[in-house]
């Protein structure tokens, strides 16, 4: 079976990418103890606001859910570049691990994988706003 070598420049910077995303996250966390936010009354304040509005709460919630539609749309269109090239990784594709090579058959599986994963994923994406917006009405005012 052949393998495709891992690319040190890929896994340098798929390292740097989560280590900002990390600090960020840190960031986040101590900025919200320093301001000295009550992280207790938050879900309550919150919920209050979007109940009163439930199409506001559902606004919301598709903010938060578009990056997972748009990784959902990315997967798809990843999977039809894989069926075409009939090849997994794409040739030229960097990887950060060395990767064995799915070629012919194997590599369409892997590829209708991804599509299903891709469908799924925005299925829930697009579900999940309406599902939210539904529990907020049947909410007290």
């Amino acid at each position: 079976m052949k393998i495709q070598k891992a690319d040190p420049a890929a896994r340098r910077k798929s390292l740097r990418i989560a280590g900002f995303a990390g600090l960020g996250l840190l960031a986040l966390l101590v900025g919200g103890l320093v301001l000295g936010l009550d992280t207790r009354e938050f879900p309550g304040a919150i919920a209050g606001y979007l109940v009163a509005a439930p199409r506001r709460g559902m606004i919301v919630i598709s903010i938060g859910v578009a990056p997972i539609a748009l990784f959902a749309i990315y997967l798809f269109v990843f999977g039809a570049r894989v069926i075409r090239a009939r090849r997994f990784p794409l040739p030229g594709q960097a990887v950060t691990r060395d990767t064995p090579i799915r070629e012919g058959r194997a590599a369409i599986a892997r590829a209708r994988l991804l599509q299903t994963l891709a469908a799924l994923l925005l299925l829930a994406a697009l579900a999940l706003p309406v599902i939210f917006a539904r529990l907020l009405s049947l909410l007290p005012t």
